[in-house]
């Protein structure tokens, strides 16, 4: 399954310098917990989550608090992909881009939710080997002397 199909669109946006009492703001107004930083031209230049808002000086700007680089993904790519960039990044959300512009985000808990749905199987399902002529159906035929 691909990614456009479970993103989230649109995506909350800050700039780099506004302050942490801003971007917790714009966090509870629109009830998410990651937000994309967009620098010039509309560049993504880091993510901001709320784990990166606690304890910090409200008058702090998002530039300094935000994780960057951004890990990002394209929207095209596969959710199997995502959720190993996830683990190894150690990351809880990634922008989506096509052809270089910011297009949605997918995060950890929009994987598990699907995981939870039974959409994703985490391990392929194994064939059933059949062996001819065997098992509880199987009658032989009796031998002749």
């Amino acid at each position: 399954m691909r990614l456009d199909r479970i993103m989230t669109s649109p995506v909350e946006t800050i700039l780099p310098g506004a302050t942490a009492a801003e971007a917790k703001a714009l966090m509870a107004r629109a009830r998410v917990h990651h937000l994309v930083v967009l620098g010039r031209g509309g560049r993504i230049t880091g993510v901001l989550c709320t784990h990166d808002l606690r304890g910090t000086d409200p008058d702090t700007t998002v530039g300094d608090l935000m994780s960057a680089p951004a890990v990002t993904l394209s929207a095209r790519a596969d959710v199997q992909d995502a959720a190993k960039l996830l683990r190894r990044r150690n990351v809880g959300c990634l922008p989506l881009t096509d052809r270089g512009r910011l297009v949605g985000i997918v995060t950890a808990a929009d994987l598990l939710a699907l995981l939870g749905k039974g959409t994703l199987r985490v391990q392929a399902r194994s064939t059933k080997w059949i062996l001819p002529k065997r098992g509880p159906t199987h009658r032989p035929t009796p031998r002749r002397a």
